[in-house]
């Protein structure tokens, strides 16, 4: 994680505090580089988030889901499954690979 994905995440999710045992600094401080770094703690929409939450939540943002959604972590996991299965199958017409995108674009448009 660094400061440039935590600044993207918090451009389009909201505002995210920064925190360690030295407490919190205020973003544009010139040490805050080295805070994300360092930092053991995150406040993100309300709650305190651990580093290895926090950096699955940046994960989830940059592939295009909604941080903390676990439908939508569920519904990709499907696609990828499906477009597996015709892989293997060979199926050129996408009969599982369709109905799983067809289910994840509704969720996603959904938030």
């Amino acid at each position: 994680m660094d400061y440039g994905q935590l600044q993207e995440f918090a451009r389009k999710h909201g505002p995210v505090s920064i925190m360690d045992t030295q407490g919190t600094l205020p973003s544009g401080d010139p040490d805050t580089h080295d805070l994300i770094q360092r930092a053991d703690r995150f406040l993100w929409d309300g709650l305190f988030r651990e580093r290895a939450e926090m950096e699955a939540l940046l994960s989830q943002s940059e592939r295009g889901l909604r941080p903390g959604c676990e439908l939508c972590e569920q519904l990709e996991t499907a696609l990828i499954a499906a477009r597996e299965q015709d892989r293997k199958e060979g199926s050129l017409d996408q009969k599982n690979t369709n109905p799983a995108l067809w289910r994840f674009q509704d969720h996603r448009l959904s938030h």
